[in-house]
């Protein structure tokens, strides 16, 4: 099955994979960072489209010689893995 738009409608479907480094190895040495989202209109005119995206974020970050997180005599800390879920607004000119 295949959709064709008589007009631009601009939906999106995007994926990035970025990585997170610092400067102060204290906190994490590095990590991955991953995202994957859907952008779709929600008004038009000539001059502006409003835009609504959905988007799925993972971060994960390695912790091997880092600082303890809660602070425990037993903990040794290897990696944390953060997901999230959010909604943006976008305006196109």
């Amino acid at each position: 099955m295949k959709y064709y738009y008589v007009n631009d409608n601009y939906h999106n479907i995007y994926i990035e994979l970025g990585n997170n480094f610092t400067f102060d190895k204290k906190k994490f040495t590095n990590g991955v960072n991953t995202k994957i989202g859907i952008a779709f209109p929600i008004y038009k005119t000539d001059a502006v489209l409003y835009l609504f995206n959905l988007f799925l974020e993972q971060n994960y970050y390695y912790l091997k010689d880092s600082n303890k997180l809660i602070g425990y005599e037993n903990e040794i800390p290897s990696s944390l893995d953060v997901d999230s879920y959010g909604f943006s607004f976008g305006i196109r000119f």
